[in-house]
């Protein structure tokens, strides 16, 4: 049986994701992934993980032989997050309060990170980063009202 690892998410914006760590790596965390299957499963199929209680806890979807998105859930049935893959490579990340309300959105191209927003619960913008080379290169920072409250750049 696989065993099932907890990674928590780099960015603290987006939920922890869980992954199959012998044969399911994320492009989001390991920038040199090629998603590839190794199962005898068909093109297109989902693969679902549950709690040791019954209820879902994530759901993986594949098309054409490549994970095409990942749903992760609450014990309580509430979705965490949801990544979405084009050619095995993340193009979008969103994570959910338990209230439902968007919690932040990570944009990608190839895997490559482009941009992450991060919500306040009552839906404003808090914090959106800019990426350079899968790195942070700007963050600011938002008052509930929209003020930018803080800048910060950073160069590699």
């Amino acid at each position: 049986m696989k065993k099932l690892l907890l990674i928590a998410l780099g960015l603290f914006f987006l939920s922890p994701v869980i992954t199959y760590a012998d044969s399911h790596c994320d492009p989001f965390f390991d920038d040199n992934c090629e998603e590839e299957v190794t199962t005898n499963q068909p093109e297109t199929y989902k693969q679902t993980a549950y709690y040791p209680t019954g209820e879902v806890k994530k759901v993986d979807e594949y098309v054409n032989g490549k994970i095409s998105k990942v749903i992760d859930y609450h014990r309580t049935g509430e979705v965490i997050g949801v990544n979405e893959y084009v050619n095995g490579k993340i193009s979008k990340g969103t994570a959910y309060y338990k209230t439902g309300e968007i919690k932040g959105v990570l944009e990608s191209v190839n895997g490559e990170r482009l941009k992450g927003t991060l919500y306040y619960p009552t839906g404003e913008v808090k914090r959106v980063d800019k990426f350079v080379n899968n790195k942070i290169s700007e963050s600011n920072y938002y008052s509930k009202t929209g003020e930018e409250t803080l800048r910060s750049i950073t160069f590699y």
